[in-house]
């Protein structure tokens, strides 16, 4: 009988340990997932404000040759 109950609890502590390891391989993957789509989101926000960028140097560039233009 008390073989029993021991193997009993051991199965039950194995148990818990698997659902345990279960759920942290869970958390790892959802961690995984948010760290790519992080990376995604800061790559197009890079790639924005590249785009932003050139399109306010070709906006300064076009005012300053109006300016030369008007002096001239």
């Amino acid at each position: 009988m008390l073989e029993e109950d021991n193997l009993i609890s051991e199965q039950r502590r194995a148990r818990e340990e698997v659902i345990n390891l279960t759920r942290l391989a869970q958390i790892r993957s959802d961690e995984k997932d948010q760290k790519a789509r992080d990376l995604m989101n800061m790559q197009h926000k890079r790639e924005r404000t590249i785009e932003e960028l050139k399109e306010e140097k070709l906006t300064l560039q076009n005012s300053e040759k109006k300016h030369r233009h008007m002096l001239v």
